[in-house]
């Protein structure tokens, strides 16, 4: 019974995460380290104002790209999203009027 239910054949269907994902994952690690070292980095007297710069740098770096492929992943997700829907002819049919407004009646003595 539950092989007949959609949500279940569109699950054994799906091959995966999307391809970017990993690269998203690595740069979002990263761009945490980096931010960490950072913002260590900025309290540390003996470190350069320079080296704290450039590594603050890196880390917002890194921070940018794994915007860019959290934005590719979460495309990738929303496409598969849409196919699957439409090879299983999700959203075709018209939906029920919504209900009528509560009708509140002033209660008078």
């Amino acid at each position: 019974m539950a092989k007949e239910w959609p949500p279940y054949e569109a699950l054994l269907s799906e091959p995966g995460p999307p391809a970017w994902f990993s690269i998203w994952w690595f740069l979002w690690i990263l761009s945490s380290i980096a931010g960490n070292i950072s913002f260590r980095l900025s309290f540390a007297e003996k470190v350069p104002e320079d080296t704290a710069t450039v590594i603050s740098i890196v880390a917002s770096a890194l921070s940018i790209m794994a915007a860019v492929f959290a934005y590719l992943v979460v495309a990738g997700i929303d496409k598969r999203q849409e196919e699957t829907s439409a090879k299983l002819k999700l959203g075709k049919e018209p939906l029920p009027p919504p209900p009528n407004p509560p009708m509140w009646r002033s209660s008078e003595a």
